[in-house]
């Protein structure tokens, strides 16, 4: 077994974009998790970002050429309706990093995680 190490942080949508913009900056990518097809599809900018978020897209996967050893695994499965539903396999190809959220949530009754509207 091999142990991965493992950062959370925290961020709201605000603070995800903001995120995001600097790691595009820096010549990365995003790969979102589940896709509408067995193709990769490279996030490279902002608005196609947020058009994921707007989506309910929750997953990403960090990748940059210089750290890019082996491809991502897309991986399907039949749905409930009986759709056929592509995502990508996590802890297979790249490496990566992965960013989850943002997202919010209570905790004893009080908004930890907000969205921030623009």
């Amino acid at each position: 077994m091999h142990l991965v190490p493992q950062t959370d942080l925290l961020f709201g949508r605000a603070e995800s974009e903001e995120f995001v913009r600097f790691i595009l900056e820096a010549g990365a990518w995003l790969v979102p998790s589940h896709l509408h097809g067995s193709d990769v599809v490279r996030i490279l900018d902002i608005a196609a970002f947020q058009a994921c978020l707007d989506d309910m897209e929750k997953l990403f996967h960090i990748q940059h050429e210089d750290f890019n050893r082996c491809p991502l695994e897309v991986r399907s499965a039949r749905s409930a309706e009986r759709r056929d539903v592509f995502y990508v396999a996590q802890r297979i190809g790249g490496p990566t990093l992965d960013l989850l959220g943002p997202y919010e949530f209570e905790e004893n009754g009080k908004t930890r995680i907000r969205r921030r509207v623009h």
